[in-house]
């Protein structure tokens, strides 16, 4: 965890040696796709240095693309929303975003870095979770985007080499660890990123550390410190002395390290000194207590415990301060004191215990209800200047007309709009007619489908199956002891028979939408494809899928059904990723599977793909169908949840 720390801490630095502090007001008048690619650019520049404001800079240029319909702009925005939330350290929103982004990434054919940096973006926070299958299944996604795109020697490759060697350091491979450190190093190098270079020297250098490389492990770790002073880089020099430090304190020189912590402490500035300072007071007051010097040790862990508990941080570290607290008041005899140390630190543990339960979901909470507010003074503000926009356009006309004939013209403007207005109500009345038409005849279709269902599924289990039953047991009766062998032979059969019967007609009417919710369903249906064998299908949800009518439901639950079976019988894949998300009233459904895939094509010469189109129409929804021979199939559907109500 040290190295995915300092890794974090120093990647996100990068942009710092682009991009000034001046750069961080901008007017977003947008006129063009590079401009608008222009600006996301500069807004991400400050993803590490200041998230929040990154985040409020990338929210209207976002809007903006939405409006325009720039794709890749929206892609591109909500990546890099994604990676300042995970700056933040908000790993559940900046997965939120990343998924959210996934769909129009991969429409762009033109930026595949940017396809790159979205699968590293997502893995990072499975590596944090301790999700180590989901976060190599993304970085070796990544990875072969770079390999096909000829990207080996670019900075997001230094930065995935990076995180795939954090990968299998967690894992204890440190060979494999090593391998990617310096394929980052030499890309770095020939780049000359400074900053990047700065992060690997600190990772060799805690690798070596691990491996008990001393030496080593100082040398990588003076080269970081070097570059970090020579680049004025605050943070990175703090962190690099705050791990020579802590090296020498673990390896038994305390005296040693000192030095080390209180340099730590001289260079933190600005409004977030404190912050930057806590670490090393704790650091301080420990190294001074293995050193025995318990006098200083108090002085720096009360100023330590003072500092976390005013700014309400770093509780895990005030556990063992007062812990030290505990043991400096016993070496001194006040064993009244030792106790009351003592005594706060079961009171702080009791504490952290109870709310570590609920701490999550009431951060993801608040981070909803904050997003939602940001988007609604967004689109208000968008609304704000299209309003603005027809008003100036509309005293641009008036005043061209000249005053002789500004009466006629008014005349004719209100006859012409208001002929035009009604053309268009007329237009509208005739267009809902028509869609309300349409969708009450494939209502019709689809129930006289089900119905149909239904009836079948009667007569196989009453008609056939009861035949089959009877047959069998008819059979039992007389069998004889010359003829056993033939007789359990066909009874065989027949069950067989019987059970594929009792199959057929739970899939043609399943009951399995009166008895579960509609995620229950689809994790129960998904869990039987995956006991049979391959595929191995992963079911994900984001965010609050809200109950539908049943009619609506069982579209949606034969939608994914289609898709499911399709994959089995056609795509010839090892594993599946099913994502069904909830968010901004939308809910989509993304389904992904490593597949032989198929010529785009033959998307629309297909029964089972037409078929599936017909019941997205049924509930007023998009397709978007995406398929390469060898690349396997992406299907992204998405619903608006206030026409479901209406279905």
């Amino acid at each position: 965890m040290r190295n995915i720390v300092f890794c974090t801490l120093l990647f996100l630095l990068m942009p710092l040696f682009s991009w000034g502090k001046e750069n961080k007001t901008y007017t977003f008048q947008v006129s063009d796709t590079g401009r608008t690619l222009g600006l996301i650019d500069q807004a991400a520049a400050f993803e590490f240095i200041d998230p929040d404001s990154c985040i409020a800079l990338l929210r209207p240029i976002l809007e903006l693309s939405k409006h325009n319909g720039f794709n890749r702009g929206v892609g591109a925005a909500l990546t890099h929303i994604g990676l300042a939330h995970m700056a933040i350290g908000e790993t559940d929103s900046a997965l939120l975003y990343y998924h959210l982004a996934m769909p129009y990434v991969q429409q762009s054919s033109y930026d595949r870095s940017l396809v790159a940096l979205l699968y590293t973006g997502i893995g990072f926070p499975y590596l944090r979770k301790s999700d180590y299958r989901l976060a190599g299944s993304f970085f070796y996604r990544a990875l072969a985007v770079i390999t096909e795109n000829n990207l080996q020697e670019s900075a997001i490759a230094a930065r995935l080499y990076m995180d795939i060697g954090d990968l299998w350091w967690v894992l204890r491979r440190y060979a494999d660890t090593k391998n990617y450190f310096l394929k980052s190093e030499k890309i770095a190098q020939e780049l000359n990123d400074t900053a990047a270079l700065i992060a690997i020297y600190g990772n060799l250098g805690n690798l070596y550390y691990s491996l008990n490389d001393l030496g080593t492990s100082d040398v990588y770790m003076r080269h970081a410190l070097a570059l970090a002073e020579q680049k004025h880089v605050v943070r990175a020099q703090q962190q690099i002395l705050a791990n020579m430090g802590a090296t020498l304190r673990q390896t038994g020189r305390p005296k040693e390290a000192i030095p080390y912590f209180e340099k730590a402490v001289a260079l933190a500035d600005g409004r977030h000194a404190h912050q930057h300072n806590l670490q090393s007071y704790y650091n301080l007051g420990f190294a001074y207590y293995d050193a025995g010097d318990y006098e200083k040790a108090k002085v720096y862990v009360q100023k330590a415990i003072r500092l976390s508990e005013a700014l309400d941080m770093d509780k895990e570290h005030i556990g063992e301060a007062m812990l030290v607290m505990a043991g400096i008041f016993e070496k001194e005899h006040d064993y009244e004191a030792a106790n009351q140390w003592l005594n706060r630190h079961i009171a702080l543990v009791e504490d952290m215990l109870e709310k570590q339960a609920d701490s999550s979901i009431n951060r993801l909470e608040d981070n909803y209800r904050v997003a939602q507010k940001d988007k609604q003074i967004a689109q208000k503000q968008l609304l704000l200047s299209k309003k603005e926009l027809e008003i100036k356009n509309k005293n641009s006309w008036i005043i061209g007309f000249s005053a002789g004939l500004l009466l006629l013209g008014m005349l004719l403007f209100i006859v012409v709009r208001l002929n035009n207005h009604k053309r268009h109500l007329n237009e509208m009345e005739i267009r809902n007619l028509t869609q309300e038409k349409q969708l009450l005849y494939l209502k019709a279709i689809m129930e006289g489908e089900e119905k149909e269902r239904a009836r079948l599924a009667r007569d196989l289990h009453d008609g056939i199956g009861g035949m089959l039953a009877s047959a069998k047991m008819t059979l039992g009766a007389i069998k004889d002891a010359d003829r056993t062998a033939s007789l359990e032979s066909v009874m065989r059969l027949l069950s067989d028979t019987a059970d594929e019967v009792r199959q057929t007609a739970h899939n043609l009417m399943p009951d399995i939408l009166t008895k579960n919710s509609l995620k229950d369903a689809l994790l129960l249906y998904s869990a039987d494809i995956s006991a049979g064998g391959r595929p191995e299908i992963d079911v994900q949800f984001h965010g609050r899928l809200e109950e539908m009518n049943k009619s609506v439901e069982l579209i949606f639950y034969r939608i994914a059904q289609e898709l499911i079976q399709n994959i089995v019988k056609h795509s010839r894949a090892t594993s599946a990723v099913i994502q069904i998300i909830q968010d901004d009233g939308r809910l989509n459904l993304i389904v992904e599977d490593n597949g032989i895939g198929f010529e785009q094509s033959e998307i629309n010469k297909g029964f089972g793909l037409q078929n599936l189109q017909f019941r997205v129409q049924s509930l007023q929804g998009y397709i978007s169908i995406t398929s390469a021979i060898g690349k396997g199939t992406s299907v992204y559907i998405e619903f608006d949840l206030e026409k479901l109500k209406n279905v």
